[in-house]
């Protein structure tokens, strides 16, 4: 059968909220890539994967990052990702 390949980052070199923005590379094959969307973040990764490939029923979790401000307080930052297919 063809992979599913996943390469991922856990952050980036910048800081702050710039640091959410990570490499998030996906291959899923046989039309799997279908199931992407352009806001996807790593904690629905493997949800996807699951629910998409194995018939799993994985509700999907809100794509928000968060990180900690200079005062140390949880911040949220939106998803920024660049889907292209």
């Amino acid at each position: 059968p063809a992979p599913i390949i996943v390469i991922q980052g856990d952050h980036s070199y910048f800081k702050l909220a710039d640091r959410v923005k990570i490499l998030n590379a996906y291959y899923f094959p046989d039309g799997g890539d279908k199931s992407l969307y352009s806001t996807v973040t790593p904690v629905n990764t493997f949800r996807l994967i699951f629910n998409t490939y194995y018939g799993g029923q994985y509700p999907l979790l809100p794509d928000i990052s968060r990180y900690l401000d200079r005062k140390n307080s949880l911040k949220e930052a939106p998803s920024t990702c660049v889907n292209t297919h």
